[in-house]
C-alpha cells in the first residue's frame, strides 16, 4: 500500500565548519533526539532521455532506514526557490528492474 504525504524541500549550502543550531527554542520543535547513524542506499531512475528529472520528478528505490522501499515525488507547486513536491511511498518490494509500466502502476492513485 503506498501513502501520499506533502513535503518541503530545501536545500543549503554551508561550509565544513558550520555546526547545527540548537533547534529546541524553535517555536513548533517540541524536542531534539539524537537517534544515531543510519546508512541508506538508494538507486535512482530515469528515462533515457531524462524526461523525469525534466519535469522535477523522481523516482528512486531507496534501502536502509524506516522508510526503505519506492519513492515517487512529483511536482506540485514553486515559490520562491522552495520547491514543494508530493511524495508517495510504499515498502512493497519490487523487482530491482523496475518496468516503465510497473512504475505507472504504482504511480496510479489507489
Amino acid at each position: 500500500m503506498a501513502e501520499t504525504k506533502r513535503e518541503i524541500e530545501r536545500k543549503y549550502d554551508v561550509g565544513a565548519d558550520v555546526e547545527l543550531p540548537d533547534l529546541t527554542g524553535v517555536a513548533g520543535i517540541a524536542d531534539v533526539v539524537h537517534k544515531g547513524v543510519v546508512e541508506l542506499d538508494a538507486t535512482y531512475w530515469d528515462t533515457s532521455d531524462q524526461r523525469l528529472a525534466a519535469s522535477s520528478v523522481t523516482l528512486r528505490h531507496r534501502t536502509g532506514g524506516d522508510d526503505a522501499g519506492w519513492h515517487l515525488k512529483l511536482p506540485v507547486a514553486l515559490a520562491e526557490g522552495c520547491g514543494t513536491r508530493s511524495t508517495r511511498r510504499s515498502r512493497t518490494t519490487y523487482p530491482a528492474r523496475c518496468s516503465p509500466s510497473c512504475a505507472r502502476a504504482y504511480a496510479a492513485p489507489n
